[in-house]
C-alpha cells in the first residue's frame, strides 16, 4: 500500500498470537485494532473496506497450512499478500486461581494449538477432553469470563495476563522451535517486487489423467525453480477434486491463483490469461481454453489471474 494502513483487523480477540505478531510491526501497531472471531470476518472486513489491512496466521511450523486462511484467500476473497510475519510460538495452560494440575479434566483452545501440545497432554493430562475455541485467546477470555472447576485453556502468556488466568505449565508446545506465518493483505496492489519474495501458485486440472502432477513440476524443474512446498486442498466442487497449490522461493513474486468469474481485469492485477493464450505453467496438464478452467459440476467457472505481492 502507497498509504500508511489507519486501521488493521485481526483474529482476535485480544491476547491472540496474531495480535502479538501484529504488535511486532510499528506501522500496523500504531493503526486501529480491530480485533475479528473469524479469519473469513478478518478478510471480509477487508474486501468491504471496512478497514485498510488484514492480519491472520497461514502456516504453522508444526501443523502446517492454515486451511481458513488458504481456502478463503483461494475462493473467497481477491485480496494482495503485502506483508509476511514470522512469530516463535510459545504456549501456556492456564486456570482460574487456585487450581491445581491434577485437577483439569477438561482442556480448551484453539484446534491447531491442542494439536500443537498433544504429547504434553498425553503426558500430563491423560484422559482430559480436549475442546475447540474460535482461537487460543478466545479460550482464555471463555474461561477467564465463565470459570469451571476442572477446565483450563492453552493460550499465549498475554491471554493469562488479560484475562486474570494463572499459568499451570509453561512453553508445553511439542517443539520449542515452533514458529508461525501471518500475513497482512490488503485490496490494493503493492510495491515493486524486492528480490526477496515468496510465489504461490494454484492451478486445476482440466482432466484427471495421468502424469498430471509431473507435467506442472516439470516446467519448474526445466525452468531451475526450487519450490519448497507442494499441498492439495478440495475444491469444492466435487468430493474427489483437488487444487494444487506449488509455493517457492525463487523467480519473480506473484500469487496466481483460480477465482470464480469477475471482471476482467482487478487494479493491481499484473496479468491475466487472455483468450488463446497458454496459462503460466505451461503444462498440458492445466487448461489452455481462452482464461478459463472446466465448468465445475455444479456449473460455476473459473478464471486464472496472476497477482503479484511482497512476501
Amino acid at each position: 500500500m502507497s498509504n500508511p494502513a489507519t486501521s488493521v483487523a485481526f483474529f482476535g480477540p485480544a491476547g491472540t498470537f496474531t495480535e502479538e505478531a501484529l504488535l511486532t510491526q510499528e506501522d500496523y501497531a500504531a493503526a486501529v485494532l480491530v480485533p475479528k472471531t473469524l479469519i473469513a470476518e478478518v478478510l471480509e472486513a477487508v474486501q468491504n473496506g471496512q478497514v485498510d489491512i488484514g492480519f491472520v496466521p497461514i502456516e504453522n511450523a508444526i501443523e502446517g497450512t492454515v486451511n481458513a486462511t488458504l481456502d478463503a484467500l483461494v475462493f473467497d476473497f481477491d485480496l494482495f499478500i503485502q506483508r509476511e510475519v514470522v512469530l516463535d510460538v510459545h504456549l501456556h495452560l492456564m486456570a482460574p486461581h487456585g487450581t491445581k494440575l491434577d485437577e483439569v479434566r477438561r482442556v480448551l483452545s484453539f484446534p491447531v494449538a491442542l494439536a500443537q501440545c498433544r504429547h504434553y497432554l498425553a503426558s500430563e493430562l491423560p484422559g482430559a477432553e480436549t475442546i475447540a475455541a474460535n482461537s487460543t485467546a478466545d479460550a482464555a477470555r471463555l474461561l477467564g469470563e465463565h470459570p469451571e472447576p476442572g477446565t483450563a485453556a492453552i493460550a499465549p502468556r498475554l491471554a493469562a495476563e488479560l484475562y486474570g488466568l494463572s499459568i499451570l505449565g509453561e512453553d508445553i508446545e511439542d517443539h520449542s522451535d515452533n514458529q508461525t506465518r501471518f500475513v497482512a493483505v490488503a485490496p490494493s496492489s503493492i510495491t515493486a517486487p524486492t528480490g526477496h519474495d515468496r510465489t504461490s501458485i494454484v492451478c486445476y486440472q482440466d482432466a484427471d489423467r495421468p502424469g498430471n502432477l509431473h507435467g506442472i513440476l516439470g516446467q519448474f524443474a526445466a525452468r531451475n525453480i526450487n519450490l519448497t512446498k507442494l499441498e492439495s486442498r478440495p475444491t469444492r466442487w466435487w468430493p474427489t477434486a483437488y487444487e494444487t497449490s506449488t509455493p517457492s522461493l525463487a523467480g519473480s513474486s506473484s500469487w496466481a491463483h483460480t477465482r470464480p468469474p469477475g471482471p476482467a481485469r482487478q487494479p493491481g492485477v499484473s496479468r491475466q490469461i487472455e483468450p488463446g493464450r497458454r496459462p503460466t505453467c505451461g503444462s498440458p496438464a492445466c487448461d489452455q481454453r481462452s482464461g478459463e478452467l472446466p465448468t465445475a459440476p455444479n456449473g460455476s467457472g473459473t478464471s486464472r489471474r496472476r497477482y503479484n505481492f511482497a512476501g
